[in-house]
């Protein structure tokens, strides 16, 4: 008997519900199951941030020369671009992979221009490094970056990213 009641309030604690009596007085009671359903929840639609990947090799022996492609991501969109540039106070020969976000870029067209970074950095077989660089348009690139090869960089540079 103990375990049939134990087992009526469990499952009265899961089941909300109301009880209604009859104004009236006697009335019967009435039991019904709340059948209120949860308010979903908008899914958020807001599309996700630009951001950058690309691939790129230098060359320097005081004034560096670096050539490369990427890929700018935006609203699910892939835009593809070339990138060249110099660098002051470069020394070796290296590879970068390097990926970012993008921030204020508000047309596409925005992008392309010529990016100027201060950097100082340097890297013997495999390095990492963190490059934030801004165009004449106020878009602004934050890269982290996987550089192998042989490398020391002690001053500025500029590229210049042109979409294709």
């Amino acid at each position: 008997m103990i375990r049939k009641i134990s087992a009526i309030a469990l499952s009265l604690m899961f089941v909300s519900f109301t009880a209604a009596a009859d104004d009236v007085g006697g009335g019967t009671i009435q039991i019904q199951k709340d059948t209120a359903t949860p308010v979903a929840e908008a899914p958020v639609t807001a599309a996700p941030p630009a951001f950058v990947e690309l691939q790129s090799r230098t060359i320097a022996a005081g004034i560096g020369a670096r050539i490369g492609e990427g890929s700018l991501l935006v609203d699910g969109q892939e835009h593809a671009f070339s990138l060249r540039g110099i660098s002051l106070g470069d020394l070796g020969v290296s590879r970068m992979s390097a990926l970012g976000p993008v921030e204020n870029l508000t047309s596409i067209e925005d992008f392309a221009g010529t990016y100027v970074a201060v950097e100082a950095g340097a890297a013997m077989g495999k390095g990492i490094a963190t490059l934030t660089m801004r165009n004449e348009h106020g878009v602004v690139i934050t890269l982290e970056s996987d550089v192998r090869g042989v490398q020391l960089t002690l001053a500025g540079q500029a590229l210049s990213i042109e979409l294709k």
